[in-house]
Parts: structure tokens; C-alpha cells; sequence
């Protein structure tokens, strides 16, 4: 089977739309981090509740009897209070609070190191974008130069005053600037997708 027609066809943008960057904003990237800081705070403030004084009171009862015809003879029941105050630990509540400190800093550290990558890869697509913008600019330029150009040489080459080959060597040469421009833009869309995947 054989495709007659050749006709150009724009293929649709892929749905892939820039959003302008909010540097300050926090982002699903740095949500971890956050997380981990309030599990260690969560966790600190666990330790710590041994520490409080504790009031506990228990009530229970039963009954032990092997002959069940004086049954109500053998059942007790107890109640008392009972009273805890931790007063020296060695030192264990000062290391964990030491502890959670460090582990908090080294959340922070990560957390920056993290978000300052991610500055960067957004800023990198952004000035990819605009070289990328730039250069479909210079290729549309000389797209339209190829048109004028073939549409005089297509006189010329009815008139008898040029070569068939030089028409067709220009013709190339804007078949393959269209081809160009349609990498351009393939790639364009690619550098969008990553955006927006690190400005998420």
C-alpha cells in the first residue's frame, strides 16, 4: 500500500504548560524533609514523657476457689495509686535532647542542599528554554528566507534562466531546516516536561 498524500502536518502540543517559579515556595521535593523534622520533634517529645510524674491507679479482683459452694468466701478485690518521678536518668534526657538537635541540623543541611539542586535545575531549563527560544526564532527567519529564495527560482527555473539543481539543492536545504525546526521543538517540550517536573 502506498501513502499519496504528503501533506505537512503540525503535530499538537503535547499539554505541557510552563509555570512561572515561585523560588520561596516549598515543593514535594523538600516535603520529606519537613516530615523527618517533625518525626524527630514527635519523637523527642515521646522520650521526654517519661519524665512528667505519673499518677497511675488499678483496680482488680478475683477469685480462687476448688469448691464452689462457698465461692463468695474466696473472692478479693484490691485498688492503690501508685506515684513515678524520674529524678536521675545518667544523662540519657540531655544526649537524646543533643541528639535530636544534631539530627535536626543534618534535616536542615540536607533539606537546603536539596532545594538549592533543585534552584538549579529549574534556572538550567530556563536558560535552555530561551536559547531554545531563540534559535526557533533564527530557524523561522530562514525558513522564510528558503520560501522567498524558491519562489525566485521557481521564475528563474520557468524562464530558462537557472539551473534545475540549484532549485533542488535549496529545496533540500529547507527540508532539512524543517526538520531542524521540528527537533527544536521536540526538545523544546522535552526541557518543559523537566520544569515543570522540578517546579512541582
Amino acid at each position: 500500500m502506498r501513502i499519496e498524500d504528503t501533506a505537512n502536518v503540525a503535530l499538537a502540543n503535547i499539554g505541557v504548560k510552563q509555570r512561572t517559579p515561585d523560588l520561596y515556595d516549598s515543593s514535594l521535593f523538600t516535603e520529606q524533609y519537613r516530615l523527618d523534622s517533625l518525626n524527630t520533634v514527635a519523637s523527642l517529645r515521646s522520650f521526654n514523657l517519661q519524665y512528667k510524674p505519673r499518677l497511675d491507679l488499678f483496680v482488680n479482683g478475683g477469685m480462687q476457689v476448688s469448691d464452689y459452694a462457698g465461692w463468695y468466701r474466696h473472692f478479693g478485690m484490691s485498688a492503690g495509686l501508685t506515684f513515678r518521678w524520674t529524678i536521675f536518668d545518667g544523662r540519657q534526657k540531655r544526649w537524646k535532647e543533643h541528639q535530636a538537635e544534631r539530627q535536626q541540623q543534618s534535616i536542615r543541611a540536607y533539606k537546603e542542599n536539596a532545594e538549592y539542586q533543585r534552584q538549579m535545575r529549574i534556572r538550567q531549563c530556563l536558560s535552555e528554554l530561551d536559547k531554545y527560544d531563540q534559535r526557533a526564532v533564527a530557524l523561522e527567519r530562514q525558513l522564510a528566507r528558503y520560501d522567498e529564495v524558491l519562489s525566485a527560482y521557481a521564475k528563474e527555473v520557468e524562464a530558462g534562466q537557472m539551473s534545475v539543481l540549484d532549485y533542488i539543492t535549496v529545496l533540500r536545504n529547507k527540508i532539512q531546516a524543517e526538520r531542524d525546526c521540528l527537533l527544536l521543538n521536540t526538545n523544546r517540550q522535552l526541557v518543559v516536561a523537566t520544569y515543570n517536573y522540578w517546579n512541582y
